[in-house]
């Protein structure tokens, strides 16, 4: 039983760990564009 059980309860954390990466991964690539359109108008304000 606890053969079974392992390998799942490690599938289920590798699964939790991937969405954590990308969610994480998509934040700071949105974090970014909007420090870069920040940057754009500020830009925009000194021209």
């Amino acid at each position: 039983m606890t053969a079974i059980a392992n390998p799942l309860g490690h599938n289920v954390k590798n699964a939790i760990c991937n969405v954590a990466e990308t969610w994480k991964f998509w934040f700071l690539k949105q974090k970014v564009r909007l420090d870069f359109s920040k940057l754009h108008q500020v830009n925009y304000l000194v021209v």
